[in-house]
């Protein structure tokens, strides 16, 4: 079994593309295919395509070879042998089906032809995500209401379990489950407990376009308890004592945090086996874009290190940042058996000012050691605070103690009154998680992310929140939860 982590890199033809050339380029002298195949197994093992990857917002049509082109790139990605033994995980489109790349009487004709893909094509996938449609920015234009989402979400849910055979359904297609809104969590509370949808599968998720609508800053739990607490409840239903989850975003390195301590929890509460997944595509946006990479320094400490070419004599620490970038990169090399990189071979920076082949393949090899580090790190955290969890009220402020300093570590060292909130939440999440209410989900979606509802979609008018988020930028406080709010298993 491989020792992988649960990060799921978004953007895998990328790094096909950009690994690939490198190694060709240089004949393997480097790293090879096996070698990296190898680190991959050890490291981060599991990718992201999309099928919505190349439609046109601007015809706002399917193109009549659209799923050939996808499987053109799949076959490209799958070819790799560096890829051979990863885990290839299908997006639907769903994002972008949201965000308005469709009509909707042209949405059921994308959902077919996803479906059709995967029937037709299933040994080019490990996973795939069953095709959800959650509100986004354009659902007021796109939507005359939540029952249109509705509907178009059921048909899609129902045609995924009529095309798909009951094996592909069971082993290969992911679940998605919505919350972060009082009419997304009513709609998809019926599919799982009254209409029954999620039967058949062993592989759920949550998330959406909704979900980066609002943050969780001002709520004394961490959000995505909800949908924990929905699964904790399906699992009981349906007599699962195993099942794999999947956080569409939340991979942060205070996520994996989250995520290590949430999991382990419930299984010390409720028996249940629970692996979380997650995605991001920071493998590329902060390095490639950003250029800095994010650095555990002499302090425990994870930090942004800037790379950028006039700042690579600077101070880091206790030595530069060049300096500190090869140490990084050869120290992965190091223990993974790579090429070692020099300064005067291997410059950071090319005669283009750009960051050179190799430091920019091996910096993403970097990060991708880094998340399986962090991930360790993390477990490690949870069994060292979790008996003071254990120990009661009478603990709870030195467990409240011991969750901000691994939080401030994991904010490059600093001290913040939001990262003191969200330490002081963890505590209250666990006790939410023991008791996997559905009532005290229920309320408390209705109380603190009503404002996220798209208004226009339930009849009542534009949503002030939503329309100045996209259109004038203007802030609108939400107000401020009183005490009497909070449910009594956070006394």
């Amino acid at each position: 079994m491989a020792s992988s982590c649960g990060w799921t890199v978004a953007g895998s033809d990328t790094l096909v593309q950009l690994m690939g050339k490198f190694i060709d380029l240089n004949h393997g002298s480097y790293l090879n295919d096996e070698m990296f195949s190898r680190f991959m197994f050890n490291t981060v093992n599991k990718f992201l395509y999309s099928f919505g990857a190349s439609v046109n917002y601007d015809t706002k049509k399917l193109s009549d070879n659209h799923a050939e082109k996808f499987l053109k790139v799949i076959k490209f990605i799958l070819d790799r042998p560096f890829m051979k033994k990863t885990e290839l995980y299908w997006d639907s489109g769903g994002f972008q089906v949201a965000q308005g790349a469709f009509l909707p009487p042209d949405i059921p004709v994308f959902t077919d032809l996803y479906y059709n893909t995967i029937k037709e094509n299933p040994n080019l996938c490990t996973y795939a995500f069953i095709q959800d449609i959650p509100p986004g920015p354009a659902s007021a234009e796109l939507f005359s209401s939540y029952k249109e989402i509705e509907n178009l979400n059921r048909e899609s849910y129902l045609k995924c379990k009529k095309i798909l055979p009951v094996d592909i359904v069971r082993d290969k297609i992911i679940y998605i489950h919505h919350f972060r809104t009082p009419s997304l969590y009513d709609i998809w509370h019926r599919f799982l407990f009254e209409e029954n949808l999620a039967e058949g599968f062993t592989y759920f998720g949550t998330g959406g376009i909704v979900a980066q609508l609002a943050t969780d800053n001002d709520k004394p739990f961490i959000l995505y308890v909800i949908p924990l607490n929905s699964m904790i409840q399906y699992a009981k239903l349906k007599k699962l004592n195993y099942m794999k989850f999947h956080i569409l975003g939340g991979a942060n390195f205070i996520d994996v945090f989250y995520h290590q301590l949430f999991s382990y929890h419930i299984k010390q509460c409720h028996k249940i086996d629970i692996e979380i997944t997650y995605d991001s595509t920071a493998l590329f946006k902060g390095l490639a874009m950003g250029r800095f990479v994010q650095v555990l320094n002499p302090l425990g400490c994870i930090e942004k290190m800037d790379l950028r070419s006039d700042v690579l004599k600077r101070r880091w620490h206790d030595d530069t940042i060049e300096n500190y970038c090869y140490k990084i990169t050869n120290d992965v090399a190091l223990r993974h058996k790579f090429k070692l990189l020099t300064k005067e071979i291997d410059p950071i920076y090319d005669e283009r000012n750009t960051l050179s082949r190799p430091i920019h393949m091996y910096l993403m090899s970097y990060m991708m050691d880094l998340y399986k580090l962090m991930e360790a790190k993390a477990i490690n955290e949870v069994h060292r605070i979790y008996p003071i969890y254990l120990a009661g009220e009478s603990e709870r402020k030195h467990f409240n103690e011991e969750c901000y300093e691994i939080i401030r570590k994991l904010n490059q060292g600093k001290e913040s009154t939001k990262q003191f909130h969200k330490s002081q939440s963890i505590y209250n999440s666990l006790k939410i998680l023991e008791a996997a209410d559905l009532d005290w989900s229920k309320q408390m979606v209705e109380k603190t992310l009503h404002l996220d509802d798209i208004h226009e979609l339930k009849g009542e008018g534009r949503n002030p929140k939503i329309h100045n988020m996209y259109i004038s930028k203007t802030k609108i406080k939400k107000p401020k939860i009183e005490k009497s709010d909070n449910p009594k298993i956070w006394s």
